[in-house]
């Protein structure tokens, strides 16, 4: 069953409409078919899922496809797009997903029904000329963009999305799809402003004395990467300044902690995550980029040391 099986064709941004403030990118067929995400995704699900859960990601998958009445293995990739509360206009609610998927019209559109408590059901709609489907109860909306093709979410960033696909609104444009772009290749891709009125620096200092957090209260879009390098996983962010001078001081904030936390660590796995080798952070014009490259087990270590940490009776 399903749909074409070539729905997927990249980051949809050409419909992400141009109000969305941040977007996210998920390549979720390159995941699952990629060996060292696999080692690190079998430890999650089998740290996560408790006594009677999943052991390893299929298990995951098959429990998925018995809650949702779809195979998620069937989703080829997912492009996610939100909207800043600082940035809305009336509804604050404003959340979508663009999906390129294996399924049909029909198939999503059970799942939506069988999904649903509402008295009411699914109420059957076009808006700009595609079907739409939703519920009162929740907010949640879906529109078929073609066959294989989806948008879910809330009811402002369903319509938005159609709208643009249909040519009536602009795509998401200036620093957010340019921040996106610069990512680069990976599994997954991200790119958001940064709303200064809801910037929480924290206290990172170029040593341990809580000194250097107000460099990075002028962070413009943060963006960054997840992809596979050689066998390992390497985590990538960028941080964008309004000037070069100001991605110099958070490189050096940046290092300076890195140094104290690498002195601080008692075991051998954090400090060679934390070493030259492993982690480095550089500027590139007005962008501090960080970026960690580590095997699958270093992951796989701090899953396990986190949930042990967290567990009861350990005395956190």
């Amino acid at each position: 069953m399903g749909g074409d099986g070539d729905a997927g064709s990249g980051p949809a941004l050409d419909t992400v409409p141009a109000e969305a403030t941040a977007v996210g990118y998920v390549d979720v067929q390159g995941t699952l078919n990629d060996d060292a995400v696999r080692t690190v995704l079998d430890e999650l699900a089998n740290q996560t899922s408790g006594p009677s859960g999943p052991e390893d990601t299929d298990g995951a998958l098959d429990e998925l496809e018995t809650t949702s009445d779809l195979n998620p293995e069937e989703l080829v990739e997912v492009t996610i797009f939100t909207r800043s509360s600082a940035a809305a206009e009336g509804d604050a609610e404003y959340t979508g997903a663009i999906m390129a998927a294996d399924w049909t019209e029909e198939e999503i559109v059970a799942a939506a029904r069988n999904a649903t408590t509402d008295d009411d059901g699914v109420t059957e709609t076009t808006h700009a000329g595609y079907n739409v489907y939703h519920t009162d109860e929740d907010n949640s909306w879906l529109g078929v963009l073609d066959d294989g093709r989806y948008v879910a979410g809330t009811e402002a960033a369903v319509t938005g999305a159609l709208d643009t696909a249909a040519g009536d609104e602009e795509a998401i444009g200036g620093d957010v799809r340019s921040a996106f772009e610069a990512t680069g290749d990976g599994h997954v891709r991200f790119a958001s402003t940064v709303p200064q009125d809801e910037l929480d620096t924290g206290d990172v200092s170029p040593g341990m004395g809580g000194t250097g957090s107000d460099v990075f209260s002028e962070v413009q879009t943060v963006s960054g990467s997840f992809a596979t390098v050689d066998g390992d996983l390497s985590l990538s962010a960028r941080l964008a300044f309004p000037a070069s001078e100001d991605a110099t001081n958070a490189r050096n904030v940046l290092n300076g902690s890195v140094t104290a936390y690498r002195g601080l660590a008692s075991d051998n796995t954090t400090r060679d995550a934390l070493s030259p080798e492993r982690l480095s952070i550089e500027t590139d014009g007005s962008a501090v980029v960080v970026t960690s490259t580590n095997p699958p087990e270093t992951y796989v270590d701090a899953f396990e040391m986190l949930f042990l940490l967290s567990a009861p009776g350990a005395g956190y």
